[in-house]
C-alpha cells in the first residue's frame, strides 16, 4: 500500500478558478485518501521546492548557532504567545511513553507576536523567509480545507470560516521548522527516538521534508507503516 498522490495543479496557489470537472475529481481523490490512509501526497501545490529549500537552509543556519544565542529566542510557556520560539532537544515528548524527542524546533504561530527573532548577522533573512512561508502555507491549507469540506458534503467555506484567525493570538496554527542534530555526542536513552509517534492536534498538517527521509505514517487502521 502506497501513500495516495493527488495532483493539486488545478487549484494550486495562483489559480483562483478551478474547473468543475477537475474539482469533482479532486474531491473524490481527497476523500478516498483521507478515508483509506489519512495522509496524502499533494503535488503541484504552487509552493515550489526552492521555497522549501530556502526555509530549510535558513533554519539550519539558526539551529547551528550557539545554544546561548538560541536561548534568547526560546519558547516561553508563561508568555501570551506560549508556543512561539525555539525548543531545545529533549524538551518535547510527543509519545509520553518515551524519553524526550531528540530534535529541536522553532515555532511561529502569531504573525503579529512579539516573538524574539534571532539577531545574528549570519541569517538576517530568517524572519522574512519564515514569515513569508507561513503565509504561503496558510493560503494552501485553506484551499485544502475547502476541498475537504466539499468531500464531506459540506459548504465549501465550512472549515475556512472556522480558521479565520490563523496567524493571530486567537489561533494555535503553527509553522514548525525542525532540526535533528547529530547524535555522536549524545547518550541515547532506551526507547528514545527522534520524534515520538503521535497524532497531530490541528485540522490539517502540511508536511515538508528534505531528501533525508526517515518519516513514517501509520495507515488509518494503524496496521501498516508507510515510509515517506
Amino acid at each position: 500500500m502506497d501513500i495516495p498522490v493527488v495532483n493539486f495543479n488545478a487549484y494550486k496557489l495562483g489559480e483562483d478558478q478551478i474547473p468543475d470537472e477537475r474539482l469533482s475529481i479532486m474531491i473524490e481523490e481527497i476523500k478516498q485518501a483521507f478515508t483509506a490512509t489519512g495522509f496524502v501526497f499533494l503535488e503541484n501545490t504552487g509552493i515550489e521546492q526552492q521555497e522549501v529549500n530556502r526555509v530549510m537552509d535558513v533554519s539550519k543556519k539558526f539551529f547551528l548557532l550557539p545554544e546561548d544565542t538560541k536561548k534568547l529566542c526560546a519558547r516561553n510557556s508563561d508568555h501570551e504567545n506560549f508556543n512561539d520560539g525555539w525548543v531545545s532537544s529533549e524538551i518535547e515528548r510527543l509519545n509520553p511513553l518515551r524519553p524526550g524527542d531528540l530534535k529541536e524546533a522553532f515555532n511561529i504561530s502569531h504573525l503579529d507576536s512579539v516573538l524574539k527573532w534571532p539577531s545574528d548577522a549570519s541569517i538576517p533573512e530568517f524572519q522574512e523567509v519564515l514569515d513569508s512561508f507561513f503565509r504561503r502555507c496558510k493560503a494552501l491549507a485553506l484551499r485544502v480545507l475547502e476541498v475537504t469540506a466539499l468531500s464531506l458534503g459540506l459548504q465549501r467555506d465550512f472549515f475556512v470560516k472556522k480558521h479565520k484567525l490563523i496567524g493571530t493570538n486567537k489561533n494555535c496554527t503553527t509553522l514548525r521548522t525542525l532540526y535533528y542534530p547529530p547524535l555522536h555526542k549524545v547518550i541515547v536513552k532506551p526507547n528514545q527516538i527522534r520524534c515520538g509517534e503521535h497524532s497531530d492536534y490541528g485540522s490539517v498538517t502540511l508536511l515538508f521534508q528534505d531528501e533525508s527521509g526517515g518519516l513514517e505514517v501509520y495507515s488509518s487502521n494503524a496496521r501498516l507503516i508507510l515510509n515517506l
